[in-house]
């Protein structure tokens, strides 16, 4: 992910259409937008969140605000 974040949303939008409960997949799609400076990344950590994912929690609560 970290040479190609790009590629690796593409991964993990796929990895979420076949498993939407997959809350590592949300955040991990979540920080990628981060590497590229996409504002999407607080709408996947949300949904992470929401799944239970504390990291997910903490990127959420120190990049978005919430």
């Amino acid at each position: 992910m970290l040479n190609n974040p790009k590629a690796a949303i593409d991964d993990y939008t796929k990895l979420i259409e076949l498993d939407p409960k997959n809350s590592d997949a949300y955040f991990n799609r979540g920080t990628a937008y981060s590497m590229t400076g996409d504002n999407r990344m607080c709408d996947d950590w949300r949904k992470a969140a929401s799944m239970g994912n504390s990291k997910a929690a903490a990127s959420l609560q120190q990049n978005c605000g919430k």
